[in-house]
């Protein structure tokens, strides 16, 4: 074999083994962002009420199975879980 075909193979085999470490990386990166499940643990702060209101809420907000949750779906699981009044002050002014 001639040293310009050698070069020529080795410089094609390391091309070919990073395209396809590229296709492989960007493939589990692309199907990670596709809205799978995220396993959610409980949450535990020391105060027993707090951490059962806290996890109603994130039941809530899981059922709704929109990713992001809209601001009234939000607002209505915050209401159910916590007893508010069912706006939450985002400090953000304008329209909704």
């Amino acid at each position: 074999m001639s040293p310009n075909a050698l070069v020529f193979f080795i410089v094609s085999a390391i091309t070919l083994s990073l395209l396809i470490t590229s296709i492989t990386f960007t493939t589990s990166a692309m199907a990670s962002s596709k809205g799978g499940s995220v396993a959610q643990e409980q949450v535990r702060t020391g105060n027993s009420s707090l951490d059962k209101e806290i996890n109603k809420f994130y039941s809530c907000i899981s059922k709704t199975h929109q990713d992001p949750p809209s601001i009234e779906k939000v607002e209505n699981c915050y209401s159910q879980a916590l007893g508010g009044s069912g706006t939450i002050d985002s400090g953000v002014t304008g329209k909704r």
